[in-house]
């Protein structure tokens, strides 16, 4: 649930992976733990690589726990990040109790689209980095969405 939250308040994450060589092959990333004894499948028998994920595309999305622990370090600065995440709530299905099993994210890598499921991402990611861009903070200050850039470089600040 972090990921797909830090996309919808960050607009994207930058991460580590240790591909297997079969993603060499793989139109869509996805691990299957049938394939577990395939020496192809292996965690960084390709090596590592960073990925930049921007997208993702929720089967659900338990993202309560980010309301909570902001309106705790944050106060009157999380009101702009709580509204944010009470409209994200409305556009994903989902409840904070159920896995996801079917979440399927966006990634550039080689200069093309990819697109990871979350198996593979539980399997082969290494590292994830939420990053305050100045692509996604404009120069007014705030994001797309209307988030004050100041309060999202507090929040990363007070839970570091």
């Amino acid at each position: 649930a972090e990921f797909q939250v830090c996309l919808e308040i960050f607009g994207g994450l930058y991460t580590g992976v240790e591909l297997p060589i079969l993603a060499q092959t793989q139109n869509v990333w996805d691990y299957d733990p049938a394939m577990a004894s395939d020496p192809r499948s292996s965690y960084g028998s390709w090596g590592g690589h960073a990925i930049p994920l921007g997208k993702y595309n929720p089967i659900q999305s338990p993202i309560d726990w980010l309301s909570n622990h902001s309106a705790m370090r944050l106060g009157k600065k999380a009101a702009r990040i709580n509204t944010r995440i009470a409209r994200a709530r409305t556009l994903l299905a989902g409840t904070p109790t159920n896995p996801q099993p079917n979440v399927a994210y966006g990634c550039v890598t080689w200069g093309a689209e990819k697109t990871l499921t979350q198996a593979w991402k539980n399997q082969y990611m290494s590292e994830a980095y939420a990053i305050i861009s100045p692509d996604w903070v404009g120069p007014n200050g705030k994001t797309p969405d209307g988030i004050d850039g100041s309060a999202l470089r507090d929040y990363i600040a007070s839970i570091h």
